[in-house]
């Protein structure tokens, strides 16, 4: 509620021109303003310091007259801009000065003349209300209200007020102690790096990106006492959390900073790959708290050392920190491998640090996603610059329409002070396995795993399917597969006047993918693979040798299945419906040929031929463009990093000709059972 009333010198122009009166009236006769107290329901008392209230203890009397037994105490936090609007003279600019002084002036009564003159901003943060048993005057009382303020002030501005210009110079600061070589080399990495994040600049935008996003999706949503975890933790002074989405869009940053500004958690810096760093987007983003890293940091010690002292400060100035651990988004709609390097980093200051460090594992998930048609453009191509056509680019994706998103914030995992890479792999895990099961997804692996699909049967057994793997507890849907019957004829039908979906010539009702929408198809359908893969393990359609080795490499190559996932004690193959199996080994299948097109092509290849795993995914993807199910570069990568873990591939591009023909058979095996395991009634 608004506050009805205020206390202190320097806002009892706040007050009601009658209530001033009376005030004055019981000031006259000698005593404090005690009949006042049963009329206050919420008071403001602006602590500026712990003595303020010493040097006017007249308060006290005011307090203990509240009739209520407890207080809830909200901390307000007020950040003014650092400067005044440009002027074209002092004169002009503080032309007031003369009349009210110079000295011995109210701070707060100076900021408000400067601030409804126009020459300072202001933005507001209100904190958690905190409850207090209403106790007599104490100096305890007081201290612990003005503990309650700094909490606040390290949580939300605490770190504002170690601007972006102060973090440079800290900075350059430690490494002048550590760094022996060219201060303007170093200065010049630096300045490439750093934030010039801007409170003001964040607290003016975010209205127009959350304008923004209203237009382009039908509703964003997440749960709120998630949320409301994050919010407690971040609150806590000594914590800095460390937010690892999902990235399959741009729009991923565009989304994290809405949700979290909106929901009062402090905005984090955010880690964005360099690429970014162009006219006007790189200054934009480091004002929104953006700061840029290489692609590849290894390659250069001075630069790795410059980011690592640059990050460590981030992190010691109070920060929360934001960065997506797949390196870059997705083209396979699969959450990519993780990369190491910035956690390793960050375990790395954890331990040299006094602050504690969480990750927090965020899955965006998007029901349409305007990009995937570059991507798999790219396939053929190669990815264009981000600065090349950026308008071009941008103004794309304004046009387009994306339905819901979804953001599923997990639970936050400490980061230890040891670094292994067995964290990294659980941080990609918990993202993908924490996602929505999305209505697109479900959709797109019914078309991709069918020659044609019988319309009206489709929404009944997408309702089966979500059915069965909502029993089990384990995965989050999103809520128009709850009733599907309902917005499938819908879909279709505007799919089919696009000319994504094609009538069928051999019966009614029957519908084809079109050839120039199997990538989109195929990307919504990889994202649903993490929740499809228990299913498909407990069907019993693989003996155990095949079974066991379909089940090492589904954890090899999709990131959010593992063991601890599978299902088979809680479900009966002979309990499904005749069509579940046949749907699942046709969804599974093309993940096994990929992995036989790329041993076929190791065994029959000159490895030496290669100088690193990029070129040889490159050759592969050319050999793998003619098939007719879309395969990218990133899938072919997962198979690598699976065949890595078999040993069939050393550091590099080293392979082992025998472990290669061995997982070859073993492949070949269990596309043969897939193959010829029956037909669907």
């Amino acid at each position: 509620p608004v506050p009805s009333h205020s206390f202190g010198p320097r806002t009892l122009a706040f007050f009601s021109l009658g209530s001033l009166f009376r005030l004055a009236a019981e000031w006259m006769r000698g005593g404090g303003p005690r009949r006042y107290g049963r009329r206050i329901t919420g008071l403001y008392l602006p602590v500026e310091d712990q003595e303020f209230f010493v040097r006017d203890p007249g308060w006290a009397d005011f307090m203990n007259d509240i009739a209520a037994r407890e207080l809830w105490v909200v901390p307000v936090t007020t950040l003014w801009s650092k400067e005044t609007k440009a002027a074209p003279s002092t004169e002009d600019g503080l032309w007031f000065l003369p009349l009210v002084g110079k000295i011995n002036l109210w701070p707060t009564f100076r900021e408000l003349i400067l601030f409804l003159l126009g020459r300072r901003r202001l933005a507001l943060r209100i904190g958690l209300a905190q409850r207090l048993t209403r106790e007599k005057y104490s100096s305890r009382l007081y201290r612990r209200f003005y503990k309650m303020l700094e909490e606040e002030k390290k949580n939300v501005v605490g770190a504002a007020l170690r601007n972006w210009l102060e973090m440079r110079s800290e900075t350059l600061f430690a490494l002048e102690r550590e760094v022996v070589a060219d201060r303007a080399l170093v200065e010049r990495h630096l300045d490439a790096i750093a934030t010039r994040y801007s409170p003001y600049f964040t607290d003016r935008l975010s209205r127009l990106i959350g304008r923004l996003l209203s237009s382009l999706f039908s509703r964003i949503e997440y749960r709120t006492e998630e949320v409301r975890t994050i919010r407690r933790l971040a609150a806590h002074p000594g914590i800095s959390l460390v937010f690892v989405p999902s990235h399959r869009s741009y729009l991923d940053y565009l989304l994290m900073f809405h949700l979290l500004y909106h929901e009062k958690v402090a905005v984090p810096l955010v880690v964005a790959g360099d690429n970014l760093d162009f006219f006007p987007l790189g200054g934009i983003l480091r004002r929104l708290g953006a700061f840029f890293i290489r692609r590849r940091v290894r390659d250069d010690p001075l630069y790795r050392m410059v980011f690592g002292a640059y990050l460590r400060t981030v992190v010691e100035s109070g920060y929360h920190i934001e960065f997506f651990i797949e390196g870059g988004r997705t083209r396979s709609g699969k959450v990519r491998a993780p990369r190491t390097g910035l956690l390793s980093m960050l375990s790395e200051i954890r331990r040299r640090s006094k602050r504690r460090l969480y990750i927090v594992p965020v899955s965006i998930t998007y029901e349409r996603l305007h990009e995937i048609h570059a991507y798999s453009q790219e396939q053929g191509f190669g990815k264009e610059p981000e600065r090349k056509g950026f308008l071009r680019k941008f103004f794309g994706l304004l046009w387009a329409n994306y339905g819901p998103a979804y953001v599923a914030f997990g639970e936050p995992i400490y980061l230890p002070a040891e670094f292994d890479e067995s964290f990294a792999a659980e941080v990609a895990y918990r993202i993908e396995r924490g996602g929505f099961l999305s209505f697109s997804a479900l959709f797109a692996a019914f078309f991709t795993a069918h020659e044609e699909i019988y319309a009206p049967a489709l929404g009944r057994r997408m309702a089966y399917l979500a059915g069965i793997i909502e029993r089990g507890g384990r995965y989050r849907l999103a809520p128009a597969l709850r009733q599907p019957e309902l917005y499938v004829p819908r879909l279709i039908e505007r799919l089919t006047a696009a000319g994504t979906l094609v009538r069928s010539r051999r019966r009614d009702y029957a519908y084809r993918l079109a050839e120039e929408a199997r990538a989109e198809f195929f990307y919504h359908r990889n994202t649903a693979l993490f929740a499809l893969a228990p299913l498909f393990l407990a069907t019993g359609i693989l003996a155990p040798p095949a079974q066991e080795m379909a089940r090492l490499y589904l954890e090899g190559v999709i990131q959010g299945f593992r063991i601890v996932d599978c299902i088979e004690d809680h479900l009966s193959a002979e309990a499904l419906e005749a069509w579940v199996a046949p749907f699942l080994r046709r969804s599974f299948l093309p993940l096994f040929h990929l992995l036989a097109a790329v041993l076929s092509f190791l065994l029959e290849e000159d490895m030496s031929a290669f100088g690193s795993r990029t070129e040889l995914v490159q050759k592969i993807a050319r050999r793998a463009a003619s098939r007719r199910v879309p395969f990218t570069q990133d899938e072919i990568f997962d198979v690598l990093g699976y065949l890595e873990q078999r040993g069939v591939l050393g550091h590099g591009v080293a392979f082992d000709r025998e472990m290669g023909h061995h997982v070859a058979r073993e492949a070949a095996a269990v596309i043969e059972v897939l193959s010829t395991g029956g037909s669907e009634p």
